[in-house]
């Protein structure tokens, strides 16, 4: 069949010929290998035609009916075109593994293995820390369309008794978030009119985190800091004050990404996946060069227990406050 940009009207007029070919779809004009197909009983439904190792197959995206809006629809088949094209993810085999999968348990490593490794390494590492401690030990037997609005409720409320207010608002968040990836990609392992049983639940209210040290502030912990004993922990708390890097990102960095030469620090593993290039006033730098290095790490604030970077849990209690308000 032709191919043109599909829009509402033009899948609504769609029908079988019976004199066509066996398999009759409307390509779209904009995405390509995406379609409507129709079949000899009058039925449509969404379909993407794409090549993997050399073969060509073709994936239902499910009825048109299941679909509110043709965009929808498009961006589901750009999504999966683009996981094919840049991760090497078969959205066909990845179904597949998901329709063998017996329990959210089981799915958790689909999802980590083809959504959570493209992330950024403090996200993977936040959602994974969800997943263990408060999503897993009440979901975790379940398949994905057994979950109700009552596991929901009764996640948050746990999660809230275990770790407060926001991790219990986040651990929904992380449930919702897989939930829709589930369904996105295999959305038969779910009823018909199936609703997200995550979405539009009451949460806890967050106070948005405004504060900021005024010059008062900052000159108490300059002058707090003149009496720390070590030197790590000193330089490292200068630092957020002199670059306003949050304080996790910070605390990774390592000796190959400071360039002396151009006055700047490479911030790796950002929340939003992007690398920052931060320059250095004078006074960074000074503090950089009078800093020792640990024989071994490649950290420039390493853990004194290991090879690896300092940890907030390192900083002594009493800067607890500073770190908050940069975090």
């Amino acid at each position: 069949m032709a191919s043109k940009n599909l829009t509402k009207a033009s899948i609504e007029s769609l029908a079988y010929n019976p004199d066509g070919p066996s398999r009759q779809v409307l390509w779209d004009g904009k995405v390509r290998g995406f379609g409507v197909r129709v079949t000899p009983e009058g039925g449509k439904q969404y379909v993407l035609l794409y090549r993997v190792s050399g073969r060509q197959r073709l994936m239902s995206l499910g009825r048109v009916e299941d679909f509110k809006t043709l965009e929808m629809a498009r961006d589901k088949a750009s999504d999966l075109l683009h996981g094919l094209r840049h991760d090497g993810i078969d959205p066909m085999a990845a179904r597949e593994r998901m329709a063998d999968a017996e329990s959210m348990a089981q799915l958790w490593s689909v999802y980590e293995r083809e959504h959570l490794a493209h992330l950024a390494k403090n996200s993977r590492k936040a959602i994974s820390s969800a997943w263990r401690q408060h999503v897993a030990p009440v979901v975790g037997s379940l398949k994905p369309a057994q979950v109700t609005k009552a596991d929901a409720i009764r996640l948050h409320d746990q999660a809230t008794a275990k770790g407060g207010k926001v991790i219990a608002n986040r651990a929904v968040a992380r449930l919702r978030a897989m939930l829709t990836w589930l369904y996105e990609r295999n959305e038969r392992q779910f009823p018909v009119g199936w609703r997200n049983p995550a979405l539009g639940m009451k949460l806890h209210r967050e106070n948005p985190r405004t504060e900021i040290l005024d010059l008062a502030q900052q000159r108490a912990l300059v002058s707090a800091l003149a009496d720390e004993p070590d030197p790590w922990v000193r330089t490292y708390l200068h630092l957020l004050l002199l670059t306003g890097c949050r304080a996790n990102e910070l605390l990774g960095l390592k000796w190959t990404d400071v360039d002396y030469e151009k006055a700047t620090v490479l911030i790796r593993g950002r929340k939003n996946g992007r690398d920052l290039l931060v320059p250095l006033p004078l006074a960074a730098l000074q503090l950089l060069r009078l800093l020792p290095v640990v024989e071994g790490s490649p950290f420039v604030f390493p853990s004194p227990r290991r090879d690896a970077p300092l940890t907030s849990n390192g900083i002594p209690r009493k800067y607890e406050a500073a770190l908050v308000t940069m975090g």
